[in-house]
């Protein structure tokens, strides 16, 4: 018997329906708030302190949602659904901040 824990290995099915539920509906909605707080907040400290709180936010809905309650027992496995997820919200942030470039002239009104 070790004196330390092993993951088993195992993962249940479940986990990439959250997996999927996860990317298709939280990480959209995380993703447009942080581009928004980033486009309208001029400070670049507040900034930094977004961008952290951003990748905590996909931390934790990555690590409860699909790991935890995904019941997900294969280190490589959790590893793989945290950096997919992670570019998903990267790519979606980005879209976000994209369409407010262009559209700024319609953001401010200016013609």
């Amino acid at each position: 018997m070790s004196n330390y824990y092993k993951p088993s290995g195992k993962f249940s099915p479940i986990s990439f329906v959250y997996f999927i539920l996860v990317c298709t509906v939280a990480l959209p909605i995380l993703a447009t708030i942080y581009a928004y707080l980033i486009w309208y907040i001029p400070i670049i400290y507040l900034n930094f302190l977004v961008t952290f709180g951003f990748g905590f936010a996909i931390a934790i809905t990555v690590g409860y949602l699909v790991v935890r309650l995904g019941k997900v027992r294969n280190y490589g496995l959790a590893i793989l659904f945290a950096l997919i997820a992670s570019l998903v919200a990267y790519y979606l942030q980005w879209v976000v901040w994209a369409d407010l470039a262009i559209n700024t002239s319609e953001v401010y009104g200016n013609k």
